[in-house]
């Protein structure tokens, strides 16, 4: 039973391993101690937390409850959300090892609990505890501020790790997401085996910090030196970057790329080809995207481009395509798709277009979301409206409906 539980999880048949397992176990046929990991993992990955805590009470009944078996249930709670549970195994373990460690700070961190996990590490990382390079990668991510990330840092060193992929690849991204790029660029400067995900990290953070000019310098030297392909996650940060500094040229070129590797097909890939180049003044190359990706838009494709069509003053082309996602696509328009053709409308200094949207998005029950500023665009549009005679009752009216 063993070898077929673990090729079914291996081969991401997680649903069909839990009913082998319940087969046998309805048959009376014994686990061994060698079957519940990958049966664990299989919970996990399905979110099944019924069966979850039934393979709890069988490990229990059968006897495997040594610190392997408690190490993969914790990680398995932690993966399913029940903190307290994964928190009360490991609480009535007397002297934790480095693994479970690892799997309950990163456990936290994975649950937004990120002041919990670091209270654990200073908690139990006891001298005699030998941590590495997975324990520096989990701690990192529960830092909550650069001063955290430092003493880290400091912990890498002193153990030397600092030069680990998987270390230092963490503790970059920390610095990313803390606005140190200096310290980020050394780091990455350290790594001696750099791989595709080492610059993934890299590239996203440089690409979060506005820095394009590192983008594209960073993924030529990945190009022209890593054996192992671009992924979907490089070629997304490297077009972001391309459409926030108008890189139109070595957009296209990345666009070759995209073809050659056999990445246009991906959904991700091609809305980020669209928001590039109408973002770089190309609609038209844009638009030519848009039809090519037929059945793999989502709604997000589609918002790219009625965003992209109104940034370029395409204001009819726009609102046909608004139009022919309402009548011939089974999507429905969001709070985002609202606000591009209401802000649009409004920086092309025409009001009137602006309040009918606005209306027309309220009629259909559509609230202006927290994160898209609709309400800044109304009072824009308002505002330009300002020497009509009924403009005071308009913006009376908008008021009411936000408020």
């Amino acid at each position: 039973m063993r070898h077929q539980i673990a090729k079914l999880v291996k081969d991401g048949l997680y649903k069909e391993a839990i009913a082998l397992y319940t087969q046998h176990h309805s048959a009376s046929i014994p686990p061994t101690n060698f079957t519940f990991p990958y049966i664990l993992k299989a919970c996990a990955e399905l979110h099944a937390t019924s069966h979850g805590q039934m393979l709890h009470a069988h490990l229990l009944k059968a006897g495997y409850t040594n610190k392997h078996t408690t190490t993969d249930l914790t990680n398995m709670y932690m993966k399913l959300g029940l903190v307290g549970s994964a928190g009360k195994l490991f609480e009535e373990i007397p002297h934790p090892s480095v693994s479970i460690l690892n799997v309950v700070i990163s456990g936290f961190s994975q649950n937004g609990l990120f002041e919990e996990g670091f209270r654990v590490f200073k908690l139990f990382s006891v001298p005699s505890l030998r941590v590495d390079s997975v324990t520096v990668a989990s701690v990192v991510s529960a830092c909550g501020s650069v001063v955290n990330g430092v003493q880290v840092h400091c912990l890498a060193l002193k153990i030397g790790v600092e030069g680990d992929d998987y270390a230092a690849t963490s503790l970059m991204t920390m610095y990313l997401n803390c606005g140190e790029l200096g310290s980020a660029a050394r780091l990455f400067g350290l790594i001696e085996n750099k791989n595709v995900v080492c610059y993934n990290a890299y590239l996203s953070g440089l690409v979060q910090n506005g820095d394009v000019d590192v983008v594209l310098r960073v993924f030529k030297e990945m190009h022209g030196l890593l054996d192992e392909k671009p992924t979907v996650v490089t070629m997304i940060s490297v077009l972001s970057a391309c459409g926030s500094g108008k890189c139109m040229r070595f957009g296209r070129q990345l666009h070759g790329l995209i073809v050659k590797g056999e990445l246009d097909t991906d959904t991700n890939v091609g809305t980020g080809l669209v928001d590039m180049y109408s973002k770089c003044g190309s609609w038209q190359c844009a638009y030519s995207v848009f039809r090519e990706m037929g059945s793999n838009r989502n709604l997000i494709t589609w918002n790219s481009m009625i965003a992209g069509l109104m940034l370029n003053d395409q204001s009819e082309n726009a609102t046909d395509l608004f139009v022919k996602l309402e009548r011939e696509v089974e999507l429905v328009a969001d709070s985002a798709t609202w606000n591009s053709m209401i802000s649009g409308f409004s920086h092309l200094g025409k009001a009137d277009e602006a309040f009918l949207f606005f209306r027309k998005m309220l009629s259909c029950g559509v609230v202006p979301s927290s994160e898209v500023p609709t309400e800044a665009y109304i009072l824009m549009a308002a505002a330009t409206l300002s020497a009509s005679t009924g403009a005071k009752g308009a913006l009376s009216s908008i008021s009411r409906s936000i408020l």
